[in-house]
């Protein structure tokens, strides 16, 4: 019986510690408790127009006679072929490590550190000597946010430079059962010393003191709700009946002495 009992000590123990472990299991981006919004600061210091930089992709359009195409309502000057418009390719174009990028006609221009404003103002000066009164529309390919939740992870394209948190979440799914409304964490800049920011979206309040604008490449980590006693239940399972089976086998001896 002392065998049982010492067993029986040592399993609720083993159940102890792994509900503790299931539970955290699965958070990620853990803080300190003592993290507080104060850390966040530099968040304010954030430009929120995008700076182009080495590496990023940019799609480029050029009109001439300040943008006439783009307001052709009959398409009289699209080409077509059989009744049926032409699908134009959407080439993309490399800003290399020195900020330059190689386009057609004009070669080799420094974008490195625009804005795409600035960017669009340059090109037309520059197109300006093959077209009359080019109009340029350019865009980046790779201004996303990754989002990881309940959901999944999603990496959500930013359409536009003003997006902010509430557009994000509504663009990954919503917010379920499983999701924390009042444990966000927003990370920015470089992933080996970031900046990170704790949400709260459960309450007016905390929605007040969220500094909600999103920049390219931010990571949005919405916590999950736990639900520790099923899934300790489920987790240890395998432990628990690894135990019953010895107990069974103590009883059967037993029984035979």
């Amino acid at each position: 019986m002392r065998v049982f009992h010492a067993v029986a000590f040592t399993f609720i123990v083993l159940v102890s510690i792994s509900s503790c472990q299931v539970y955290k299991q699965n958070v990620m981006f853990k803080t300190d408790k003592d993290y507080s919004s104060e850390a966040t600061a530099a968040f304010e210091e954030y430009d929120s127009a995008y700076y182009i930089q080495p590496d990023d992709y940019i799609y480029l359009k050029v009109y001439s006679n300040k943008g006439e195409l783009l307001v052709d309502p009959n398409y009289q000057y699209q080409s077509e072929v059989g009744g049926q418009r032409i699908k134009e390719d959407k080439p993309k174009y490399l800003v290399q490590p020195n900020g330059d990028v190689v386009l057609p006609l004009v070669g080799v221009v420094n974008l490195g550190g625009l804005t795409i404003a600035e960017s669009n103002q340059l090109l037309a000066e520059k197109f300006s000597e093959y077209y009359a009164s080019p109009y340029v529309l350019m865009s980046l390919a790779n201004r996303r946010v990754v989002v990881i939740g309940p959901l999944g992870g999603k990496v959500i394209p930013m359409e536009n430079e003003n997006m902010n948190l509430i557009e994000v979440i509504a663009l990954y799914g919503g917010m379920d059962e499983k999701s924390q409304a009042g444990k966000i964490k927003l990370v920015r800049g470089d992933l080996k010393n970031p900046n990170v920011q704790l949400i709260d979206l459960s309450t007016l309040q905390g929605l007040k003191d969220a500094n909600l604008n999103i920049m390219a490449n931010d990571v949005v980590y919405i916590e999950p709700r736990r639900k520790i006693f099923s899934e300790s239940i489920r987790d240890i399972s395998p432990l628990a009946s690894l135990v019953t089976s010895f107990l069974t086998l103590i009883v059967v001896v037993a029984s035979l002495r």
